[in-house]
């Protein structure tokens, strides 16, 4: 399983499931406290064909990840499951996402407010 992954933008949590179908996968949220919810990736045992024909049981399994209620956005989630791996994307709300005062990008002219210097 891999750990989640902090942005500026989102979370995302990212599960390593080769083998279990989308069916397989339940999604949801559960409150800890008035604080805390706890993101449930909740994946069921699955029954697959193997190569070859070989029958295979996959086990059931389950990831937990603690979310700030006040930082995200619980009502903007997607999932997705895509190559054997789910993929939990949970945004930040737009008043804890990093943006940006001052740009001290190189530009043609001196920064506003600094007075050039004369060359001698």
């Amino acid at each position: 399983m891999k750990d989640g992954i902090k942005t500026n933008e989102n979370f995302r949590v990212q599960v390593e499931a080769a083998g279990y179908r989308k069916e397989d996968v339940k999604i949801k949220i559960k409150v800890l406290d008035d604080k805390t919810n706890v993101l449930v990736i909740d994946v069921g045992a699955s029954s697959a064909d193997g190569k070859f024909g070989i029958y295979k049981n996959l086990p059931a399994f389950k990831k937990e990840v603690a979310l700030n209620k006040e930082i995200y956005d619980l009502t903007k989630i997607t999932a997705s499951v895509e190559n054997g791996v789910i993929e939990v994307v949970i945004p930040k709300k737009d008043e804890y996402r990093t943006k940006t005062i001052i740009d001290f990008s190189p530009s043609d002219g001196p920064a506003d407010g600094v007075p050039e210097t004369p060359e001698n």
